[in-house]
């Protein structure tokens, strides 16, 4: 539960909800996203430093996601650096 997260801690197979999904450009020329996840305890950002078109798909706003990362410290705010995701099926999740 994101109430709950720390820095430092790995997420294997975690499931949120994704709020909000924008692909941005770094200075160096790839492309990131910023996704906004969210679970019964609250809302927290994610990044995904190299994404491609099923990244896209899968971080759509409203699916539900299973992701594995580690949620790092950054400006004083915790934040998830998401290494993978896949959609699951909304029927299937609690």
């Amino acid at each position: 539960m994101i109430k709950e997260f720390f820095d430092g801690m790995m997420l294997r197979e975690e499931q949120f909800l994704v709020v909000s999904f924008t692909k941005l450009t770094s200075t160096n020329g790839n492309q990131y996203a910023n996704i906004e996840l969210q679970d019964k305890t609250g809302k927290i950002e994610g990044k995904k430093w190299s994404i491609d078109s099923e990244d896209i798909y899968v971080f759509t706003p409203g699916n539900i996601v299973s992701i594995n990362g580690e949620v790092l410290l950054y400006k004083g705010n915790l934040q998830v650096k998401i290494y993978s995701g896949r959609e699951l099926d909304k029927r299937a999740v609690d």
